[in-house]
């Protein structure tokens, strides 16, 4: 590992990322003769432009943080950013998904662990969002029982 964390005030080394002291960072491949600068991004979050450098591998520690400060770090902290709305908006969407699913055991139905749920007279009931649950019936209903969903569903 390149001696660049003297550097880089406050960051940290962990397993072979470079880690500033709000949980970013990036890591170092060399290839080459150069060393290539990649962002780590947050979990299930890769964005759709490259975000990465090149600098080469003989220049002293001190430089190659600088450039890493200098080329790197400013669109990387703006991408990071939007990757992290991203997975915390993906995050929130799945315990909204999960509330959905307890409120659905709440109910007394039974299920798996993808969301479907079996209700009375072959009721097929999928969650698919946090508010968003799909009803399939291929049983019989009397009339009563229909009137009653259909209203609610309104």
């Amino acid at each position: 590992m390149l001696d660049i964390l003297k550097y880089l005030p406050g960051w940290r080394l962990e397993k072979d990322n470079y880690i500033d002291p709000e949980g970013r960072g990036f890591f170092i491949r060399e290839e080459r003769g150069r060393l290539e600068i990649h962002g780590v991004w947050p979990k299930g979050r890769w964005p759709k432009e490259r975000h990465g450098i090149t600098i080469a591998s003989d220049k002293p520690a001190g430089k190659i943080a600088a450039e890493i400060q200098r080329r790197f770090l400013p669109g990387y902290y703006a991408e990071y950013a939007e990757q992290k709305r991203l997975a915390d908006a993906d995050a929130e969407h799945e315990r909204g998904i999960e509330r959905t699913k307890q409120a659905l055991v709440a109910l007394g139905l039974e299920g798996n662990t993808q969301g479907t749920f079996y209700g009375p007279n072959c009721t097929y009931i999928t969650v698919q969002g946090p508010d968003s649950i799909r009803l399939e019936c291929r049983g019989s209903f009397t009339l009563a029982t229909m009137t009653k969903l259909l209203r609610a569903m309104q």
